[in-house]
C-alpha cells in the first residue's frame, strides 16, 4: 500500500509540475491542435507588469555576411550581404537573435517566478512571394549601379513572435518585447492579440487575416496573422507608381514611401550599396550613316568610335575618310596603314590601345612616330632606302613595326604592324578587363561580341553576349543571351545578365522584335557586386 501511495504521489506531483523550457519550436508555423478552447475578445483594462526577470542572453553567432554594425553583440541595426541578383530570402531567409542582437530579450515573468521565454524572427524567405533583389541597372535619373528592388506586390519581409509553452490569454497584463521595445500585453484570444506600448507612443492590434493597426491607425501594406501562440505581420510592397521599389544606395525604406508603410513603425530596411558603385558604360550610338561606340570609363573619360558606315550602299569599318584597321594588310600591299588611320593595337593579355598614326618623321638614322597626341622613338634597323623595321613600345606591349621606303605619292613612310588577332577578329577596347571583339563585316552585319571575365561569371567559363550591328535598308542592333523585359516607364527594352551587366534597347520603332532596337546601352559594374542591406531597429 506504501507503494502504490508514494507512486501516486510521484505522478500527482509531476503533474503539477511547470512545462519545460526549451530554446524555442522547430517550427513555429506548425498547425496548432484542433482542441485548443476559443476564447472570445474581452475588453481588460491592463495592469501594471510585474517587474521583467532579465536573463543574460547568450552569445549571438556571426554567420556569414552578417555584419554588427557597431561592434556590440546588442546592435540595433545589422548588415546583410547579398550577391548581386539575388534575393534577401536566397541569401538570408530567416533572421533570428542568433543574427540580430536586437531580437534578444529576457523572458516573461509568470506565476511563481518561473520564466517563461518567447521567439523573434524575421523572415525573407516566401516560395514564390520572395523579393528583395540586389540589381546592377539604372535609375529614372540614369544613375547607374546596384539597386535594392522590392517587386510589386510581393513580400518584403514577415516579423513573427512565438510564445514557448503558453496562449496569449495565459499572459494578460504580462510585459513583452518586439523588436527591442517593451509591451504590456493589454487583451488577447485566439485571434486577437492587443499590446500597449511602455518606452514608445506605439499601440499594436493583431486581428487575424486583417491589416496591423498601429495607434488605432490601419497599416494597408501588412497582413496580421494571429494563433494561440504566435502573432505576426507581413509587409507588402506597395507602391503608388505600380512598378515596384527601388532603393537606391543610402536610401531607406520609410524615406522611399513614407514611414506610415513600416507596419509597426519600429524596423526599417535601407540599402547601403555595394562596395564598389563605378561602373563602365558601352554605348552603341545610331548616327547618320551607321553606328558609333561610345565608351565611358570609370573616370568619366569617353572613347568615341565611329564603327561602321554605308556610303552609297556600301558597307566600310569605321569612317569613310578615317577608317578602322582591324584586318592585316593585303600580302600585295602590306604597307596598307597611312597617316591619319585609326589602329587598333592588341596586346598579349587582351589590353588593346585605340592609336591616331599621325605620320613619320627623319632624324639622321631614327624615325619618330607620332600616334593619338604622343610621341614614340624608333631607332631604325636597316637601310632607308629599304624595309626597315623597330618595336613599338607602349606600356611594356610590343608590336613589330614595318615601315616602307619615303613615298613621294604620300610624302611620307607607309607602315605595318603585327597585331594580335583571334579568330580573324580583333579585340578593340579594354574597361575593366571587358572587352569587345569585332568579326568580319559584310555587307549587311557587323558581329561583335563583349567579353565577360571570368570572376564575374562566378568562376566559370567566360560569357560572351553577341551583338550584332545589321542593315537592311536601315540599320538596327540585335541582343543575344539576354532575356529582354518591356521598360513600362519608356519606350525600351532592358535585360540583366546574372554577371550583373545591363542592357538597355531603344525601341523607335513597333516593329522591332524584342532584343533588337535603334540603340543600345551596356552597363558593367568595375567589380562582381554584393550589396549590403541594412535592417535598422
Amino acid at each position: 500500500m506504501r507503494a502504490w501511495a508514494l507512486l501516486i504521489l510521484v505522478l500527482f506531483i509531476m503533474s503539477c509540475a511547470p512545462p519545460q523550457m526549451t530554446d524555442g519550436p522547430s517550427n513555429p508555423l506548425d498547425p496548432f491542435p484542433d482542441d485548443i478552447p476559443l476564447r472570445p475578445d474581452i475588453p481588460h483594462t491592463p495592469t501594471e507588469p510585474e517587474d521583467n526577470y532579465q536573463a543574460p542572453p547568450d552569445e549571438p553567432t556571426n554567420i556569414p555576411g552578417t555584419i554588427f554594425v557597431d561592434g556590440s553583440p546588442y546592435a540595433r541595426s545589422i548588415g546583410l550581404e547579398v550577391p548581386l541578383n539575388e534575393l534577401l530570402g536566397e541569401h538570408h531567409p530567416i533572421i533570428t537573435r542568433h543574427e540580430f542582437p536586437l531580437l534578444k530579450h529576457g523572458p516573461i515573468l509568470v506565476e511563481q517566478a518561473l520564466a517563461e521565454s518567447y521567439y523573434e524572427e524575421i523572415i525573407f524567405d516566401h516560395d514564390e512571394n520572395t523579393t528583395g533583389e540586389i540589381r546592377f541597372t539604372k535609375d529614372d535619373d540614369d544613375n547607374i549601379g546596384s539597386f535594392l528592388f522590392f517587386e510589386e506586390d510581393k513580400y518584403i519581409l514577415q516579423y513573427r513572435l512565438t510564445l514557448s509553452g503558453f496562449y496569449w490569454w495565459e499572459l494578460e497584463s504580462r510585459e513583452i518585447q518586439i523588436l527591442g521595445h517593451k509591451y504590456v500585453i493589454a487583451e488577447a484570444s485566439n485571434t486577437t492579440v492587443k499590446l500597449y506600448g511602455i518606452d514608445v507612443d506605439n499601440n499594436l492590434l493583431f486581428i487575424d487575416g486583417k491589416r496591423l493597426k498601429v495607434q488605432s491607425q490601419t497599416q494597408p501594406d501588412t497582413l496580421a496573422i494571429v494563433r494561440p501562440d504566435m502573432i505576426s505581420f507581413i509587409l507588402i510592397a506597395e507602391d503608388v507608381d505600380d512598378d515596384g521599389i527601388l532603393l537606391a544606395p543610402g536610401e531607406s525604406l520609410s524615406e522611399n514611401v513614407g514611414q506610415n508603410k513600416l507596419a509597426s513603425q519600429l524596423l526599417d530596411i535601407r540599402y547601403d550599396g555595394a562596395p564598389l558603385q563605378d561602373a563602365s558604360r558601352i554605348r552603341l550610338d545610331r548616327n547618320r550613316h551607321g553606328y558609333s561606340l561610345e565608351f565611358t570609363t570609370i573616370d568619366e573619360r569617353k572613347i568615341d568610335i565611329t564603327l561602321v558606315e554605308d556610303d552609297a550602299g556600301h558597307v566600310i569599318l569605321g569612317k569613310l575618310d578615317e577608317p578602322l584597321k582591324y584586318m592585316r594588310c593585303p600580302a600585295e600591299n602590306r604597307y596598307c596603314i597611312q597617316p591619319e588611320d585609326n589602329i587598333l593595337l592588341t596586346s598579349s593579355n587582351g589590353e588593346t590601345y585605340l592609336m591616331k598614326y599621325s605620320g613619320i618623321e627623319n632624324d639622321s638614322n631614327n624615325l619618330r612616330m607620332k600616334m593619338d597626341g604622343n610621341r614614340y622613338q624608333y631607332e631604325i634597323l636597316g637601310d632607308l632606302n629599304r624595309t626597315a623595321w623597330a618595336d613599338l613600345i607602349i606600356d611594356d606591349n610590343i608590336w613589330r613595326v614595318d615601315v616602307s621606303p619615303y613615298d613621294p605619292r604620300t610624302e611620307g613612310y607607309n607602315i605595318s604592324i603585327n597585331q594580335a588577332y583571334y579568330d580573324d577578329a580583333v579585340e578593340i577596347v579594354t574597361l575593366g578587363d571587358f572587352r569587345i571583339r569585332l568579326g568580319e563585316l559584310t555587307d549587311d552585319t557587323l558581329p561583335l561580341e563583349i567579353i565577360i571575365p571570368a570572376r564575374y561569371t562566378r568562376d566559370r567559363y567566360d560569357d560572351i553576349t553577341p551583338v550584332n550591328l545589321t542593315y537592311d535598308g536601315e540599320w538596327s542592333v540585335t541582343v543575344g543571351n539576354i532575356t529582354f523585359f518591356e521598360d513600362e516607364r519608356t519606350d525600351d527594352e532592358y535585360g540583366l545578365s546574372e554577371y550583373g551587366m545591363a542592357v538597355w534597347i531603344d525601341k523607335d520603332d513597333e516593329n522591332y522584335p524584342d532584343g533588337s532596337g535603334a540603340e543600345a546601352e551596356f552597363m558593367i559594374p568595375s567589380e562582381t557586386v554584393y550589396g549590403t542591406v541594412l535592417l535598422e531597429g
